[in-house]
C-alpha cells in the first residue's frame, strides 16, 4: 500500500467514523470489486502489511503527508481492516 493511500484512509476515517456502517459496507463492496477487476488477491489484513517497514519509511519520508502522523495512519488502516474482516470481505 502506498503512503498516500494510508494518508487518505486516515482522513476518510476521520470524516466517516467506523460506526457509519452504511458507508463502510459500501466501501468494503467497492474494495472487493476493485480487487476483482484488477485480478488482485488479498488473503486478509496480513496482505496489507507486506513490506511494512518500506511503507513506513516512505510515509515518514514524505513531507506532504505531515497532516496525519504515521501512528494515526497505521491505526486507521488497522481499524478499517478489522471492520472489513468482521464484514467477511476477506479472502479475495
Amino acid at each position: 500500500m502506498i503512503s498516500l493511500d494510508l494518508h487518505d484512509l486516515a482522513l476518510i476515517l476521520a470524516a466517516k467514523p467506523i460506526t457509519d456502517i452504511s458507508f463502510w459496507l459500501s466501501s468494503a463492496h467497492e474494495f472487493q470489486l476493485a480487487c476483482e477487476s484488477r485480478l488482485v488477491d488479498c488473503s486478509g489484513p496480513e496482505t496489507f502489511y507486506e513490506n511494512w517497514e518500506l511503507t513506513q519509511a516512505a510515509y515518514q519520508g514524505d513531507p506532504t503527508l505531515s497532516t496525519v502522523t504515521w501512528t494515526e495512519a497505521e491505526a486507521a488502516l488497522g481499524e478499517i481492516l478489522h471492520a472489513f474482516s468482521r464484514q467477511s470481505v476477506f479472502p479475495l
